[in-house]
């Protein structure tokens, strides 16, 4: 959503977070959970710097005109194609068995994915549901 990018930048600058930390925090206001990883493997560091900014949603709290100006750049049903987890890369290599459009090769890292809701649609077809869910 390129709409969204500038109302999470303006938040995310007025209140000294990161990007990451206010859609977390954008999720979870409507009881969305995410999970957080890291694949920074040669620098634990990084990646506890990382979970600890994660982390720290918990103790934030959006106020009603900053959940406002979100949502009015999120109007409508959404899916995640941001997954990274080892669960929904296992289910992107079956999406790929059932020809699925995942526009391309595993790993599939899903914002870099410009066909991840045209894949999404077919993952959702009643005849791959149960092969993928």
């Amino acid at each position: 959503l390129p709409s969204l990018r500038p109302a999470v930048e303006a938040i995310a600058s007025a209140r000294g977070l990161t990007n990451a930390q206010v859609m977390y925090k954008y999720v979870s206001h409507y009881n969305i959970t995410v999970l957080s990883s890291c694949f920074h493997l040669d620098d634990p560091a990084k990646c506890a710097h990382y979970f600890t900014n994660d982390l720290a949603i918990f103790s934030l709290k959006l106020s009603a005109a900053e959940v406002a100006s979100l949502d009015a750049v999120t109007p409508g049903k959404r899916t995640c194609t941001d997954c990274f987890t080892d669960e929904c890369q296992a289910c992107a290599a079956q999406l790929l068995q059932l020809d699925c459009p995942l526009g391309q090769a595993l790993p599939v890292w899903g914002r870099l994915n410009k066909q991840g809701t045209t894949c999404l649609a077919c993952a959702s077809k009643p005849e791959n549901h149960a092969k993928v869910v």
